[in-house]
This record gives C-alpha cells, sequence and structure tokens, in this order.
C-alpha cells in the first residue's frame, strides 16, 4: 500500500473513530504514523497495511486506555 494512501485514508478514519496520533507518539498522520501503526500490527500478528481502523483501530484504542490508566488521571 503506497503511504500517502495510507495517510489520506488515516486522517479519514481518525474523525470517523475519534482517535488521536498522538496515541502513537506522533503530532501527526504522517508516514511515520503509518509506520507506527504497521509496526503495531506487526505486534499483534494482524495485516501490515498501515490503516488504523477496525482491529487495529481496536487494539490501539486498548493500548491507549491502558496507558491513561496506568496514569492514574
Amino acid at each position: 500500500m503506497f503511504t500517502w494512501f495510507a495517510i489520506h485514508r488515516n486522517k479519514k478514519y481518525a474523525k470517523k473513530y475519534n482517535w488521536d496520533p498522538r496515541w502513537l507518539g506522533v503530532e501527526e498522520i504522517n508516514t511515520i504514523f503509518v509506520k507506527r501503526v504497521k509496526d503495531l500490527q506487526k505486534r499483534y500478528g494482524i495485516k501490515q497495511d498501515g490503516l488504523c481502523r477496525g482491529l487495529t483501530y481496536k487494539l490501539l484504542l486498548l493500548e491507549h486506555l491502558n496507558d491513561v490508566r496506568d496514569k492514574k488521571y
């Protein structure tokens, strides 16, 4: 998958699912963000397409919620 396509689609998914690229340690959706999504997908053994939707979104959300819980807000 082309990175420019993944960036474009992820911007749409961010609005749809209300997630924030800072959950993966970047300020904006860019090539670094796409790489981190692919790393997350690889870590969980799912298709590495760089898109944060569906199962990838759910896994990212779970990690984010665990991080928030661990910080004890």
